[in-house]
């Protein structure tokens, strides 16, 4: 008797394990933006020759991919959507320091250990545009 119920114990933790695992498991593979994470310098952006740099992390934002962000103005965190080796960042808002909103959007694109990235800020909707290329660190 002790050994069937040993062993329907143990059926009963088996069956909850796979249950639990089918429920995790999604028919969509997790994508990978590894390559695209991390702190990345650039020499030229907007035409400057002193650094310049931004940290792209994962988003926690279910609408985004990825968080990029410049660390001199970490409260403005822009979210990105990938698609193979390039990220869009689309239309969003941030107040700047005199409470004023800007509008951002931009794009990147990873060549190699390469990121491309462009981005456009607009005050009184008046853009000013910068791009330029960067490694990671």
């Amino acid at each position: 008797m002790r050994l069937l119920e040993n062993i329907s114990g143990r059926f009963i933790l088996f069956i909850c394990a796979l249950a639990l695992v089918v429920s995790c498991s999604t028919d969509e593979q997790d994508e990978d933006f590894s390559a695209f994470v991390g702190t990345w310098i650039s020499t030229d952006f907007c035409g400057n020759t002193s650094e310049a740099s931004i940290v792209i992390a994962l988003s926690s934002r279910a609408q985004y991919d990825l968080e990029v962000t410049d660390p001199n103005n970490p409260q403005t965190m822009l979210g990105a959507i990938v698609e193979d080796n390039n990220f869009t960042i689309a239309n969003q808002i941030y107040p700047n320091s005199f409470g004023e909103a800007v509008t951002f959007d931009g794009t990147g694109e990873l060549r190699g250990e390469t990121l491309a990235f462009s981005l456009t800020a607009a005050l009184m909707e008046i853009p000013s545009s910068c791009s330029g290329s960067y490694t990671k660190q």
